[in-house]
């Protein structure tokens, strides 16, 4: 049977799910998952052994999907049939639920993978970096009292511009928007819909922050730390300040402007694509973080664009994947600036 759904608790294998909602997003720290069966009243209860809290894999069609646990187990009775439901997320959520518990609280001369490593290694997740992802050390970061590891961690990549999401196995995911390309076109699809929003668009992006350390030169240059990026084609006067998370020099400041505008003109254009079943015309299960060239007159794009969600879907009346694009740019890591005239780009 294509698109079949398994899901493997204490060594037990499941499937004949009448409802499957997968999610997987370069967007979300954890992918999550809602599956729910209904059978005959008499059979109630018969054939699940499974508790919250217990781990699990979901496949598809054999191939592994998500790593995770079981959050909710609900069954429910009506007057002829009983319906079990069951949703659950990544490995990778309890870094989002919980709060970070490290001691010290603070970390020094550490880069944002070894940081993240020391975050999440008590809750038994491992931390991937993706290919061509380097990171130079940070001189100094502290945790803010309650938040949560992603909390931390995010907040950090923000200034690394990184991605921080999960892989199929449950791990943590360090990474940027993929350089990998769908050579297939998608011709056939149920629904389509596009957007393009200018609301979370401005004319410009000042990014203004203060330099610590013993190395920062000019103590007045030092605290007045400015960079700026323009949009150009955001005509009325809309400008956005932004505070970094810690220290921060020139350059940092100039590619956080640039990479939160670009951030912002991706964004403001996404298309939703909904097609048949859980596979491409190749036969390959989508995936997301990979790029893709869509063209429709009715719909008014031609672009390329990046695979950033998958949701699969699957009913009594078959199986869909629901596919959510942006534009590159709004994951894209600026470039190293080798110069830096003016702060206007």
């Amino acid at each position: 049977m294509k698109d079949l759904v398994t899901l493997e608790v204490n060594g037990k294998e499941y499937f004949g799910w009448t409802e499957v909602e997968i999610v997987s997003s370069i967007k979300h720290a954890a992918k999550t998952f809602t599956i729910s069966v209904t059978e005959e009243k008499k059979s109630f209860g018969l054939g699940f052994e499974i508790t919250p809290g217990d781990e699990c894999i979901i496949k598809i069609d054999g191939q592994l999907v998500l790593t995770g646990y079981i959050d909710l187990y609900e069954p429910s009775i009506e007057a002829e049939s009983h319906t079990v439901t069951l949703t659950g997320r990544s490995k990778t959520a309890d870094i989002v639920d919980c709060s970070a518990v490290h001691v010290p609280g603070n970390f020094f001369e550490q880069s944002l993978d070894q940081i993240a490593a020391a975050l999440v290694e008590p809750f038994g997740i491992k931390v991937i970096v993706g290919e061509n992802v380097e990171f130079e050390p940070i001189l100094k970061f502290e945790l803010n009292q309650g938040e949560s590891p992603f909390q931390a961690i995010e907040r950090l990549a923000r200034k690394e511009r990184t991605l921080v999401t999960d892989d199929k196995f449950g791990n943590l995911l360090l990474t940027n928007a993929s350089t990998v390309r769908y050579d297939i076109v998608i011709d056939r699809y149920l629904s389509a819909r596009a957007t393009i929003d200018h609301s979370s668009r401005y004319s410009l992006y000042k990014v203004k922050g203060q330099q610590h350390g013993p190395d920062f030169g000019d103590p007045l240059e030092a605290s007045q730390v400015v960079g700026e990026s323009t949009d150009a084609e955001i005509t009325r006067f809309r400008p956005l300040i932004i505070r970094p998370e810690s220290s921060t020099t020139l350059e940092e400041a100039l590619r956080r402007a640039i990479f939160s505008r670009n951030r912002a003109i991706g964004e403001s254009v996404n298309v939703t694509i909904t097609v048949n079943g859980f596979h491409n015309s190749k036969n390959e299960k989508w995936e997301e973080n990979k790029l893709i060239w869509l063209q429709d007159d009715v719909l008014g794009i031609e672009h390329e664009f990046l695979l950033h969600t998958v949701i699969f879907s699957k009913s009594n009346n078959g199986s869909i994947t629901e596919l959510g694009f942006s534009l590159r740019t709004a994951f894209e890591l600026p470039p190293v600036i080798e110069a830096i005239g003016a702060l206007n780009v």
